[in-house]
């Protein structure tokens, strides 16, 4: 005799390893007051690791590495790159100069380099605020979506 057990729903959802943690993922949510496909929902504030890392890495993408996040919910938003002291190199988003910058739910990042107002940038190319090229070794990667932070490292190697 087979036993059969009820499988929760988020269980269903394809599942991606990342990090090594598991994540459900979302692919292609209804609007629960129409039954239409809508723009995917982030069920977690996410940071990703950069790519390539380390980079530059000419066979990759030249000498710039790609940032991607998902927001679960509206905040405003800092990326920043950190040295190992936890001091800025170069802020990302919102960019100086800029004010600051309150993103809806959403994924950041896969559509292009910088935003059409140019205060977001989700690449970084191993230079600080200044336009000098930093020195080779480990950076910081942080996020800050509302009252959540999440830091990754990035590996500079000219």
């Amino acid at each position: 005799m087979r036993c059969r057990r009820r499988v929760p729903g988020w269980l269903r959802k394809p599942l991606l390893l990342v990090g090594g943690s598991l994540l459900a993922v979302s692919v292609g949510p209804r609007r629960a007051e129409t039954g239409e496909a809508g723009p995917p929902v982030q069920p977690v504030t996410f940071l990703y690791q950069n790519f390539p890392n380390p980079f530059p890495h000419p066979e990759l993408g030249g000498g710039q590495t790609r940032i991607w996040f998902d927001l679960a919910r509206t905040a405003f938003v800092e990326l920043a790159v950190l040295d190992g002291r936890g001091g800025r190199v170069r802020q990302l988003i919102p960019r100086p100069g800029c004010p600051p910058v309150e993103l809806p739910p959403g994924i950041y990042g896969r559509e292009g380099d910088v935003s059409a107002d140019g205060c977001m940038s989700f690449t970084w190319d191993g230079r600080d605020d200044q336009g000098r090229t930093v020195a080779p070794g480990v950076y910081l990667l942080r996020l800050r979506a509302g009252r959540e932070e999440q830091t990754r490292r990035m590996v500079f190697w000219p």
